[in-house]
């Protein structure tokens, strides 16, 4: 043992006098770096993923199962809404579409890495949803009605004989609805055609880099169009755009608060993101009503004057009050 001792003491020894030319050790230590991490040399020509613990461990595993259990289980829900009786079936409608635009924000956020499969999914929520927009649109007319202000003895009978043609209007358009597709049959149908592709849907590769760059994407889109809007104010379309966008951020940060709250998404961010999707889905809903002063219009012609002058004052009000604000909640 004392003869190990002494030929481990010269290793030591012989180790230390031994130093590197600084040129030298500037080679080495590249490629010593290199050995510990390939790849480390050149971070662009990495995925994300790859550098991310979080895709190799436990949590991953878990976080792939909550946001497969999260898309599920909002096309059951929307399948279920579809499905309500009577009065009901109105606000099943309006909900039923918000379920399948979170799952729609759900897939955005998988991304590439869900494969074509998830594409295909999609475009199929995104038809569904579209088929039943004229119905929530005629809901949406009679909840914008119920936010005008009734400040003179003038506006209380006139907005009650509006909501009434609304109402009207809005039983007739389901009525219809119905007759081309009974209890929504084929929609519902098609919604669990679409569940039963998404429980194929590998999330194994959406890691924690994944899901930020996919926020990051999604900030990008919502500043674009901002800039849009900021260029033409009076262009209902640019708005509507920017709208949308403001909500699929807002719908991706809630995703994550709920399946995902250790992990650093800003929740002020959300909270503003949030306050301001409000504000600007009311408004789309105002510039519903004065499009609906128009041709078709289940109002009289008093009604449509009368109408067309507060919801012109309240969208140039909520308009003007958006700008001010710099357009946008921070996202930095």
């Amino acid at each position: 043992m004392k003869q190990a001792a002494n030929e481990e003491s010269k290793r030591l020894a012989i180790r230390s006098k031994t130093k590197l030319d600084p040129k030298r050790r500037a080679m080495a230590e590249p490629a010593a770096s290199a050995e510990r991490d390939p790849g480390a040399h050149d971070p662009d020509s990495q995925d994300p993923d790859s550098q991310d613990p979080d895709s190799q461990d436990s949590d991953s595993q878990d976080l792939a199962v909550q946001l497969n259990d999260f898309l599920v289980g909002q096309l059951l829900q929307a399948e279920k809404l579809l499905s309500k009786p009577g009065k009901a079936r109105h606000k099943g409608v309006h909900e039923g579409r918000k379920c399948m635009r979170r799952a729609r924000a759900a897939l955005a956020l998988g991304g590439s890495r869900l494969g074509p499969l998830a594409e295909r999914l999609d475009l199929e929520i995104g038809r569904i949803c579209r088929g039943l927009s004229s119905l929530r649109d005629a809901q949406a007319l009679i909840e914008a009605l119920q936010r005008l202000p009734r400040d003179s003895s003038d506006s209380a009978p006139m907005l009650a004989g509006a909501r009434a043609a609304a109402e009207r209007d809005r039983d007739l358009r389901l009525k219809r609805g119905l007759a081309l597709d009974p209890d929504f049959g084929r929609r519902r149908k098609r919604l669990l055609r679409v569940l039963e592709g998404a429980k194929k849907l590998d999330w194994s590769g959406v890691s924690a880099a994944r899901l930020h760059k996919a926020i990051a994407r999604s900030e990008k889109r919502l500043e674009k169009s901002a800039r849009v809007v900021k260029k033409r104010p009076d262009d209902d379309l640019a708005w509507h755009r920017m709208r949308r966008r403001l909500r699929r951020l807002r719908q991706q940060l809630n995703i994550l608060e709920k399946i995902f709250p250790t992990h650093s998404f800003d929740a002020g961010k959300a909270k503003d993101i949030q306050a301001r999707a409000a504000q600007l889905g009311e408004s789309q809903d105002d510039s519903l009503l004065l499009a609906r002063c128009g041709k078709g219009s289940p109002f009289d012609p008093k009604q449509r004057v009368w109408l067309r002058a507060v919801t012109r004052s309240r969208l140039a009000h909520a308009r003007g009050r958006h700008r001010s604000h710099g357009g946008l909640p921070p996202l930095a």
